[in-house]
């Protein structure tokens, strides 16, 4: 086959044809952590979107004050956390103690009051009674007039019928108050106070506040709310030697319970904070002796009374009554103090099983 010219040419080497050769030289392999360093400086170098970074690089020297007041807020913050939460462990731990020393709840001694006695001859007449320190006579929640029972209501636990025994709200709304006003006012429920007329001391401490509460709610799951008003209306001291609304009704006006007006209910109630700086007798007798420009504190707190049931619903409208008008009760003569005092030594002689001459 005969031969084309140029296939010489590609046949010939290249260096016969003066064409510069390239020769591939190799490269020695570098050191792994040369390689490592450099890749890491390569991403620090790198600028990442500024949407997608966290952290920005610092420009510019911190400031020094600013440096320190920082780390001393922190510190402070995480210390007062640390302090309130040890104080907060302690008060739960001293609550818990009181709670587990407060005594038993004997739903007798609710009962368990003085009460007063009543002497009478053999054809059934009564003589006279016979009081002990506490002049008390007890009646069922039944003859109480909703009128009374609704003044002691409104003027010591407007919420009564609302709270388990102890009433948060008012607790709160007293605190707030006594720091406000500069007013005392108290935030205890009349099963509060039922508790403590009856089971607790009058002793003004925390433990016996948070063992009062506690007894309150106690009670509360053991009595109706009836049950519990009407403990607490045979009870409650209302000046003089009356305990208990029914002779404090006959005491001061003469009347039993389902004769009083509304006013008189009203006064009634209002004793409850100060019986014997609201009593009507001492009120009359300081007005009289100090001049009658001394303020009509009794009937001044009877208005209290009777502002509070109207705002809380439990009456609609009330005028201004004149003045109420205590009435004394008379006594019986010294002879018949002396028969009647003997009688009730033979009384008390029968039952412990013993004789007089």
């Amino acid at each position: 086959m005969p031969k084309r010219i140029g296939d010489d040419r590609d046949s010939m080497d290249k260096t016969q044809l003066n064409i510069p050769v390239q020769r591939e030289t190799r490269r020695m392999p570098e050191p792994t952590h040369s390689k490592s360093k450099r890749e890491r400086a390569s991403r620090e170098r790198t600028v990442h979107p500024r949407a997608h970074s966290i952290f920005k690089t610092r420009t510019k020297k911190p400031n020094f004050v600013l440096s320190v007041a920082t780390t001393t807020f922190r510190l402070s913050f995480v210390l007062a956390l640390c302090t309130a939460l040890a104080l907060l462990g302690a008060v739960v731990g001293i609550a818990k103690a009181f709670v587990d020393t407060a005594p038993t709840l004997d739903l007798a001694a609710l009962d368990a009051q003085d009460k007063t006695s009543f002497i009478y001859d053999s054809n059934g007449n009564l003589i006279t009674d016979y009081k002990g320190t506490e002049d008390r006579i007890m009646v069922s929640i039944d003859e109480i007039p909703d009128m009374l029972q609704n003044a002691f209501i409104a003027v010591e636990d407007a919420r009564f019928y609302e709270h388990n025994g102890v009433d948060v709200k008012r607790i709160v709304g007293a605190l707030v108050a006594n720091f406000t006003s500069g007013s005392t006012q108290g935030g205890s429920t009349i099963t509060q106070q039922l508790i403590k007329q009856t089971v607790l001391s009058s002793e003004q401490s925390y433990k016996r506040k948070l063992q009062e509460a506690y007894l309150a709610m106690e009670l509360e799951t053991r009595y109706t709310k009836k049950q519990i008003l009407e403990s607490y209306l045979n009870t409650i001291f209302l000046g003089g030697s009356y305990y208990g609304v029914r002779v404090a009704a006959y005491g001061y006006f003469g009347k039993e319970l389902d004769q009083l007006t509304l006013r008189e209910c009203a006064m009634l109630a209002g004793l409850t904070r100060s019986p014997n700086y609201y009593n009507p007798r001492s009120n009359f007798y300081t007005r009289n002796t100090a001049g009658s420009s001394t303020p009509d504190i009794t009937n001044n707190r009877t208005d209290y009374v009777l502002r509070q049931m109207r705002e809380n619903g439990l009456i609609t409208v009330y005028r201004r009554a004149r003045p109420l008008d205590s009435k004394r009760i008379g006594k019986i003569s010294g002879v018949y103090g002396y028969v009647c005092l003997s009688a009730l030594c033979r009384i008390r002689h029968q039952r412990r099983g013993r004789s007089l001459p």
